[in-house]
């Protein structure tokens, strides 16, 4: 029995030929690539964990049985904190620029931090490695303190004039080239990486900014790759 005031259910039911194929419009996704140069701009500091540091971690954690700590090694602390590839060969991961440049949204016009995670990809996950040049790395002694209070003295790894390239894809329909160089520059000179960052620290370590004599000369442009 019909009600009143109502459409029927089969009225809003589309009418389809079976004998006819589905046509299916899907939008292309128009996303693109760019290497960006990048060059130091203050010395680099990092900190990568060490196995050594990763064992009492877990140790502590699951309550096992814990000698009395070695005395410090400042050359084993060293060479600890550095990120290095399987070849040993010094380097950064690429998640350190993703966070930078999601963290220097805040300073750009049209973009937010949170579209940004999800708007561009810096190639490479976190057992990818980006080579680092340098022109010197020393060891660098700082004074700090533990969550007890107990001052310490930590060894890390300090690289002077140091420089890289990262790969960028992005949604070319979500941001333009302009402004994903301008992501850039904001975050090295904003932001920064590592140890001593301006995001977290006075010290001003791990600034830089986009090489732009490399970037013209080497006629970087922007490529379309599949999405």
């Amino acid at each position: 029995m019909a009600v009143r005031g109502r459409k029927s259910i089969e009225q809003h039911i589309p009418i389809t030929d079976p004998t006819k194929p589905d046509v299916v419009d899907i939008p292309n996704i128009a996303m693109r690539r760019v290497v960006i140069p990048i060059r130091g701009i203050s010395p680099l500091v990092v900190h990568a964990w060490s196995e050594k540091a990763i064992r009492q971690m877990l140790d502590k954690q699951t309550s096992a049985a814990k000698l009395k700590k070695p005395p410090k090694d400042p050359n084993a602390d060293f060479e600890a904190a550095k990120y290095k590839d399987p070849d040993g060969k010094d380097c950064l991961k690429p998640c350190f620029f993703k966070n930078a440049i999601v963290s220097a949204a805040r300073f750009v016009d049209g973009v937010t931090m949170t579209a940004m995670k999800m708007s561009f990809f810096v190639k490479g996950d976190e057992n990818d490695n980006l080579p680092l040049k340098f022109s010197k790395c020393e060891m660098h002694r700082g004074m700090v303190r533990n969550e007890s209070g107990v001052a310490d003295i930590r060894f890390r790894p300090m690289y002077h004039n140091w420089s890289t390239s990262i790969e960028i894809h992005y949604f070319a329909n979500e941001l333009t080239l302009s402004q994903v160089i301008l992501l850039v520059r904001q975050s090295g000179l904003r932001v920064g990486l590592c140890e001593g960052r301006p995001e977290k620290s006075s010290l001003n370590w791990g600034r830089f900014d986009v090489d732009m004599a490399a970037l013209k000369g080497a006629k970087i442009i922007s490529e379309s790759v599949a999405a």
